[in-house]
């Protein structure tokens, strides 16, 4: 009964967040038709003034770095289900692990949003050095924090585990885990900005592709190779997405600098 009531509850708190939003997305929807400040942008909106081939060029974008999203995602859900042929305890170390390095992730993400702004404000002035400094200044920032989130898992590998359970095969599992994903901070943080940076290039297909083949015909192999073959276990899965990571990384950041590198000289 107990928990009956605490799942309608929970429900009910969805359905209030949504709905919530959904408030929130009409009135600020009435404020942008109704507040003069805005009222300059209002025949963009009208049908008439739409651009097929602005659409078009939009849809040739977002679609391929959707896409890129789902490749990523995709191949650590897989990990996920890898882990589960090993067992429960070895599948949940890797959400405590898993969870704690999104953590880490999301902080260099939004400089990953930034790279993109950056380098398509700087690409559209033709000023190409100075979207050089810009995309390798966040480059090294995010480093920067990935550096410290890196000390953080490794010298917090045995404490942080705790924060989520008290079974020590779970721990000593994660703890495990979490030194690995102290080396892989670096290149999670690179890949991220780097992947932003070609977007603001408008350069998304052949990201895509090298993501792919990073993760799903490298990484996810060579952890299953690790795990199941090498007899590794949790480990070894983890091993193929350090290398996943690494690769993304390295190919991004050498694409980045070269089509930077060209841009400049056609300018």
């Amino acid at each position: 009964m107990e928990m009956g009531i605490s799942g309608i509850g929970a429900k009910w708190s969805r359905l209030g967040n949504i709905d919530f939003k959904n408030h929130h997305g009409c009135v600020d929807g009435c404020l942008y038709f109704l507040w003069k400040k805005f009222q300059d942008y209002k025949s963009g909106f009208s049908i008439g003034n739409y651009s097929k081939s602005l659409i078009n060029k939009m849809l040739h974008i977002g679609i391929p770095a959707g896409i890129q999203f789902i490749f990523e995602v995709s191949a650590f859900g897989f990990s996920a289900i890898m882990m589960g042929w090993i067992g429960t305890t070895a599948l949940a170390a890797h959400q405590i692990a898993i969870n704690l390095a999104t953590i880490s992730y999301m902080t260099t993400s939004g400089l990953g949003a930034a790279a993109t702004i950056r380098v398509a404000k700087f690409l559209g002035q033709r000023d190409s050095p100075t979207m050089r400094i810009a995309a390798f200044t966040l480059m090294g920032i995010a480093t920067f924090i990935m550096i410290g989130w890196a000390m953080l898992f490794i010298g917090g590998k045995d404490f942080l585990p705790t924060l989520y359970i008290d079974d020590q095969d779970v721990i000593g599992v994660a703890s495990t885990l979490l030194i690995i994903a102290g080396f892989f901070q670096i290149s999670d943080g690179m890949q991220v900005v780097c992947v932003g940076a070609l977007r603001g290039l408008q350069d998304v297909k052949i990201p895509s592709l090298l993501i792919f083949v990073a993760y799903w015909v490298i990484a996810l192999p060579l952890g299953y190779w690790f795990a199941f073959i090498l007899a590794m276990g949790a480990i070894g899965i983890w091993l193929g997405l350090l290398i996943g990571l690494t690769i993304t990384a390295s190919l991004m950041f050498i694409r980045f600098n070269q089509l930077s590198k060209k841009t400049s000289i056609s300018v």
